[in-house]
């Protein structure tokens, strides 16, 4: 049963990112194995912008529901993104109405990286940047 589980995980993130925000109990580890293809995928917090420049990842969603925190999340490490270390740092978020921006220095040596927002079991994340 976990097999068909998992596929249909795979399937859905691939084709069909927005239907993660369906599955409440989705395990954190079948998200952190593929985060390039979650990006997104709360249709509740839409991502409006985000960009990778001057050592800072920056993103801007859009939320009538107050967020309620940020995190950058990283790795210095290579190869599939499920076999790399993580790490999350606290971001800065900023409200300007319902737009909300998260902004984070990107530490030295990082090889990936992308932004996360919460309120309450919400979350999404931002576009996912690789850095060469």
């Amino acid at each position: 049963m976990m097999e068909n589980t998992l596929i249909v995980l795979f399937v859905a993130m691939i084709s069909m990112p927005s239907l993660l925000a369906e599955a409440p109990n989705l395990p954190t580890e079948t998200i952190a194995l593929w985060p390039e293809a979650t990006a997104g995928i709360d249709p509740a917090i839409p991502e409006k912008a985000s960009k990778l420049e001057s050592g800072k990842a920056q993103a801007t969603f859009e939320s009538s529901k107050p967020l309620e925190s940020a995190l950058l999340v990283s790795t210095t490490g290579t190869g599939h993104t499920g076999t790399r270390t993580w790490v999350e740092t606290p971001a800065t978020l900023k409200a300007d109405g319902d737009k909300w921006n998260a902004e984070a220095d990107v530490p030295a040596g990082t090889t990936a990286c992308f932004l996360n927002v919460k309120t309450g079991s919400l979350t999404a994340t931002s576009d996912y940047f690789e850095i060469k």
